[in-house]
């Protein structure tokens, strides 16, 4: 399942004045801010294929609001497309375990994140790592 979760209109986006974006992890960066003055909404892409799915053309009525881009399956290398990264910058969580045996987030996946503009941000189960996103109106 694919959830888009956002504003669906300009007149919504009139409304907001700034998106901040929060991403915490004491062992890598005390915090790191990102301003979006439009790109408010973020796509969830839980355990989908980016190889079957095209997400611009699927939320292409949506896609200029969204700023946040969840990668899917914790960043497997064979589930994973950068078709959506080519036009402006990302931010991309993706949910990975601290001991996994799959090698998640493939190294593959991070370097097409980060050559193409965009930002990924390792979330662990351990509470020390998290991605918030606020919307002041």
């Amino acid at each position: 399942m694919i959830l888009y979760s956002g504003i669906c209109s300009d007149s919504e986006l009139n409304r907001t004045r700034k998106v901040s974006q929060y991403m915490y992890d004491h062992n890598v960066h005390p915090r790191i801010n990102r301003y979006h003055s439009r790109r408010v909404s973020c796509i969830y892409t839980g355990d989908a294929n980016l190889n079957l799915i095209n997400l611009r053309q699927v939320f292409k009525k949506y896609w200029s609001y969204v700023g946040t881009v969840q990668i899917p399956h914790h960043g497997d290398v064979k589930s994973f497309n950068t078709n959506f990264l080519s036009d402006r910058f990302y931010c991309c969580p993706i949910s990975v375990g601290e001991n996994n045996s799959y090698a998640h987030p493939s190294y593959q996946v991070i370097a097409d994140i980060m050559s193409n503009g965009s930002f990924p941000i390792l979330v662990t189960e351990n509470l020390s790592s998290g991605y918030v996103e606020y919307i002041r109106c």
